[in-house]
């Protein structure tokens, strides 16, 4: 069974590029972190210092062994499946009618384009993660026959040529569309109501100011689809893993630890005072830094501002001071500042470096 130059040069492409990517991360995200003036050791813990910890779990992450496992080896499976495939269009087993055949071509090319369309996108971010990667190996595989499987399913329900073209396309392009509207067209056909959802308890990402769908849709890649678990992530992972600006991310987790803290109609009218996120409410519950010279608050005007909003939201003042008292000294809290400020080079707000910031300093220079 042959399968023709080009043929083979089309299915290698997707790997050649992630093969690039994967080059150059391991080359940039092994560079060992610079060295911190002052990690002697009150940082030191287990007999390594912050920044030997540090580069021990960047190697774990981007070391030989976990590119190759994590990007090499899906990335090699996409060329594999895609010459079995090509091998099926050009010597098409009896089973393989006429018309499953024609579909079949066009959700491959659909399901090429998508890949194509993926990995160049992400290469030019530099930006390939491994959950695109098995997801580009998902549509290669799932995409084609799906789209072979139309004719079988939609007979006489669709007419023209083009008609038909185009939605084998859509199908390799996007099988998870596709497969919805099969599954929502049976579920009709055999008059089988729609489970009742309940309403969803969670805050969606687009509350974040400058998060868009491209960002919503990066993000669920790491895991993170609402407000609560952007609250909950680790910034460092995010700015090890994405290809976000640092002080991006950083904004979004103030806001969202906010947002997470606070009910909804309370955060609206704190974003009307200008208190954007988690470390803009220190001033309203007596909690002062000296690098806010310019935002410190007498007690006064912080208790008249309390008040405007515990009026215009109709809650009790002492369960709005509560909560940010609350939000405040989460530790989450303290960790985002130890991390701003290890970011801004600004030294520690209560005197010398803690371990923790000396390991964060780490951290940042090493993914920044």
């Amino acid at each position: 069974m042959s399968v023709a130059t080009w043929q083979v040069l089309t299915a290698l492409l997707p790997f050649l590029l992630v093969v690039y990517h994967a080059m150059n991360l391991w080359r940039d995200r092994l560079t060992p972190p610079p060295s911190l003036s002052r990690s002697g050791t009150s940082g030191e813990q287990n007999g390594l210092s912050p920044e030997a910890r540090v580069g021990t779990m960047i190697r774990e992450q981007y070391g030989s062994r976990a590119i190759v496992t994590r990007y090499i080896v899906p990335a090699a499976l996409v060329p594999i499946v895609g010459i079995i495939e090509f091998m099926l269009v050009n010597h098409p087993p009896a089973w393989f009618t006429a018309d499953k055949l024609i579909a079949f071509e066009y959700g491959l090319f659909g399901a090429y384009f998508f890949v194509f369309l993926e990995l160049g996108r992400r290469s030019v971010r530099n930006d390939i993660t491994p959950v695109s990667i098995l997801w580009c190996l998902i549509t290669m595989v799932i995409g084609p026959a799906l789209a072979a499987l139309i004719p079988s399913v939609f007979v006489g329900t669709i007419t023209g040529n083009w008609n038909n073209r185009a939605l084998w396309i859509v199908a390799g392009y996007t099988p998870r569309l596709i497969f919805k509207t099969l599954v929502q067209g049976i579920m009709k056909a055999l008059q089988v109501e729609s489970p009742v959802v309940q309403e969803e308890r969670r805050i969606p990402l687009g509350r974040i100011e400058g998060i868009g769908s491209e960002e919503i849709e990066r993000l669920a890649e790491e895991g993170i689809t609402d407000v609560h678990a952007l609250a909950c992530v680790d910034p460092v992972r995010l700015m090890r893993d994405t290809r976000f600006d640092n002080w991006c991310i950083l904004s979004w987790v103030n806001q969202a630890l906010l947002l997470n803290a606070v009910p909804q109609d309370i955060w609206q009218q704190l974003i009307k005072r200008g208190y954007l996120g988690a470390t803009d409410v220190k001033i309203l519950v007596g909690k002062r830094s000296p690098h806010w010279r310019l935002l410190r608050l007498d007690t006064n005007q912080a208790e008249d501002i309390l008040k405007e909003i515990a009026d215009a939201t109709k809650a009790n003042l002492n369960v709005i001071r509560d909560m940010l008292s609350r939000l405040v000294e989460d530790p989450r809290t303290e960790n985002f500042q130890q991390l701003a400020r290890a970011l801004a080079g600004w030294p520690a707000e209560d005197g010398p470096e803690e371990p923790t910031l000396v390991a964060y300093t780490a951290f940042s220079r090493a993914v920044g």
